[in-house]
């Protein structure tokens, strides 16, 4: 779980981005929110971690790389 304070600092930036200007923040609430979609998540990122890694590719020629994280951008919506 290398990864998780900076995976979770970007769930919650994520999560704010979706309320409302002058929402008064339900702090629990958005905290275990964040927790629930980081624990779904963490699994399928971490094997896609480990894939990149498995696999190197010269420094600027990441085709298939790229082409990895270009398909996950777009399945969440990007």
């Amino acid at each position: 779980m290398l990864f998780a304070k900076p995976l979770l600092a970007a769930f919650a930036l994520g999560s704010m981005v979706a309320l409302p200007a002058h929402a008064e923040l339900d702090v629990a609430s958005l905290k275990q929110s964040i927790e629930t979609s980081f624990e779904s998540e963490y699994p399928k990122l971490d094997a896609l971690y480990k894939d990149i890694h498995a696999h190197p590719e010269i420094a600027f020629q990441e085709e298939k790389t790229a082409a990895k994280l270009a398909a996950e951008m777009r399945a969440i919506g990007f």
